[in-house]
């Protein structure tokens, strides 16, 4: 099925179930830096959430009638699968924060160009990933100040993850302005991720129903005050506090085996018409694939 950052193939590869199912239980989307449950994730038809970690699981343990289980970043499948390790082949990759349709950022650049240029000269060049919707606006402003600028192309492309996992692969260290879900990855690749830059301020003019805030920065997340001293300074190697909180937030040793992660997903499809909601999340499961399709073909 197409699905934003291939997570839902990646879910039924994992499973051994065929890619032309769809996916009925919601997901996390990506690692959730927030303190609660997201609206969105609470008024989700579906009776059955996948979580990727432990503290995602814990948000719903008030929510009655829904089951939640760790099946954990989707992304480690494919990294297992191919067995991915980091070449070391290039220096620096700077990971660009980026909004939402409903969500723009505030940000100088002029000052960000000026915080990569006093990088140290042993971690030179530095090159660029942006966000395949960022590409158009940012693109040349990167360029113009003589940055390499990537992408792992569209999310809704069979390719994102094999594009993502080409292109990280081979740094031997990623930083950004902010914490992402890249920020695991690079960790869990043994690539040592630092900050570089003003941490953007993120402005909700559309009202997304999962931000709390009209204006707000990630770190006003109380989770993600805990985990910034973990990053102080640059540092050369990946830290033990480091790799044990890629470990934790990625759900590597507490989701569930690929025997049970199919069990979840079969249940999920014999449940489809025991009652309202779960023919309600049946059927948003198959306009997700039909939107994602849309959207790789028009957003170009």
């Amino acid at each position: 099925m197409i699905s934003g950052y291939c997570l839902e193939n990646l879910i039924l590869e994992r499973a051994n179930l065929n890619k032309f199912l769809p996916v009925i239980p919601y997901y996390d989307h990506g690692w959730m830096l927030c303190d609660t449950l997201p609206k969105g994730f609470e008024n989700n038809p579906s009776k059955i959430h996948l979580s990727w970690n432990l503290r995602s699981k814990s948000f719903f343990k008030n929510i009655k009638n829904k089951e939640c289980y760790i099946i954990g970043a989707p992304f480690l499948h494919h990294k297992d699968k191919f067995q991915i390790k980091k070449k070391n082949n290039k220096n620096t990759l700077f990971f660009f924060s980026h909004g939402t349709s409903k969500i723009n950022l505030e940000i100088n650049l002029e000052k960000l160009f000026n915080d990569l240029s006093k990088v140290p000269e042993s971690l030179k060049p530095i090159d660029v990933c942006l966000h395949y919707n960022d590409l158009k606006f940012y693109k040349p402003y990167f360029e113009k100040n003589n940055f390499k600028t990537f992408s792992a192309g569209n999310i809704y492309s069979d390719n994102f993850t094999k594009n993502f996992y080409d292109l990280i692969s081979e740094y031997s260290y990623t930083c950004s302005n902010i914490f992402g879900t890249y920020t695991l990855y690079s960790l869990n690749l043994d690539i040592p991720f630092f900050f570089v830059g003003d941490e953007p301020v993120f402005n909700n003019f559309g009202k997304d129903k999962n931000i709390p805030f009209t204006k707000y920065k990630i770190s006003d997340y109380d989770f993600v005050k805990k985990i910034y001293p973990l990053f102080y300074g640059i540092n050369k190697k990946v830290t033990s506090e480091q790799r044990n909180l890629a470990s934790e937030e990625l759900g590597e040793f507490t989701r569930v085996d690929k025997n049970t992660l199919k069990k979840i997903l079969l249940k999920s499809y014999l449940s489809i018409f025991s009652n309202l909601n779960n023919l309600n999340a049946f059927s948003r499961s198959l306009l997700r694939p039909i939107m994602g399709k849309y959207k790789l073909i028009f957003d170009k």
